[in-house]
């Protein structure tokens, strides 16, 4: 039989179709694919030369369509190879960056469509032993895969709010049951501020999860911020079956995914605030008379941020924190 004549290939080519809709997917309309990850963000605004990346995407997963369909299983096959091969500095990028969702499933089309354009299944142990280069490829691809998975998967698990406002917060909040500086925040700030915050609530003690619970059950009734903390700090230990509910273990993970997000943030210091702009008292202020040698930055007030109340992981709890 002629290459001509050879029958099509329909394993690879499955691979290759939803490689290619998932890319002009992309280029179509990026903002409607699905993409739980802030690198989707990153992955589509970058381009090369004005070009989207997605464009070379289409035009690989078109001619691994054509080698399926033409029956050119070798053709098809280094094609793929090579796409995995260039692969490799995409998923350290990601790795090292922000995972990108979509991104990722064009890396498995292609990583499922060299696997397709390989040999036959009668004569697979022959055809390994003999492309141990092949067989190193997809080792290599396959770590920085799951690697970058496993990112993924912690992307995904984002911080938890006890409370939020409706609509956009001003800042968000991470704070313990256990902290003096955290208290002296929630119960010094009006209510109607506090509103207009996130707050996320993290594990530092064995009771967090029963107090967080309480603290939540408290906010549903309707109580203010600081009323629902000293709900939350009132509340009993767990007992040991207590402890075992789906729903306490469910608030615990909620509480250390918060705590990790403080713990990347570099230092061990509660009460984190996360301001999502600038704080309107540092730019509106009455303005002093410009000497000058004056500049800009002089315009702002001065914050001491050495005397800033914080607690931090080595604190005992229940004791005064800094100042």
């Amino acid at each position: 039989m002629s290459s001509q004549q050879r029958p099509p290939l329909f394993l690879p080519l499955l691979p290759a179709l939803a490689g290619l809709a998932l890319s002009v997917w992309n280029l179509a309309d990026a903002e409607s694919v699905p993409c739980p990850t802030a690198g989707c963000s990153i992955q589509t605004a970058f381009s090369i030369g004005g070009i989207s990346l997605w464009w070379p995407g289409v035009f690989l997963f078109a001619l691994l369509a054509v080698c399926a369909l033409a029956g050119q299983r070798r053709a098809g096959r280094c094609l793929a190879g090579l796409a995995l091969l260039a692969d490799l500095p995409l998923l350290l990028l990601m790795l090292f960056s922000a995972p990108c969702f979509a991104c990722m499933l064009a890396a498995l089309c292609i990583a499922l469509g060299f696997i397709a354009f390989r040999a036959p299944a009668e004569s697979w142990s022959a055809r390994t032993r003999s492309t141990p280069p092949a067989r190193v490829l997809l080792a290599v691809w396959s770590l920085l895969f799951i690697a970058t998975a496993g990112l993924l998967v912690n992307e995904m698990s984002k911080p938890w709010a006890i409370v939020s406002p409706a609509g956009q917060a001003s800042a968000s909040v991470y704070f313990s049951f256990d902290c003096a500086a955290c208290r002296k925040l929630i119960f010094g700030m009006p209510p109607d501020m506090a509103g207009t915050l996130a707050w996320f609530p993290v594990a530092e003690s064995a009771d967090s999860a029963t107090a967080a619970l309480a603290m939540e059950r408290a906010l549903k009734n309707g109580l203010p911020m600081a009323d629902a903390l000293r709900e939350a700090r009132a509340a009993a230990p767990a007992s040991v079956w207590q402890s075992l509910s789906p729903s306490w273990w469910d608030m615990q993970i909620r509480l250390w995914i918060n705590r990790s997000h403080v713990l990347r943030s570099g230092r061990d210091i509660l009460p984190m605030v996360e301001f999502h702009g600038v704080p309107d008292a540092l730019l509106n202020r009455p303005r002093t008379p410009r000497t000058p040698a004056s500049r800009p930055e002089e315009d702002l007030p001065f914050l001491n941020l050495d005397n800033a109340g914080s607690c931090t992981g080595d604190t005992p709890p229940g004791q005064d924190c800094l100042p």
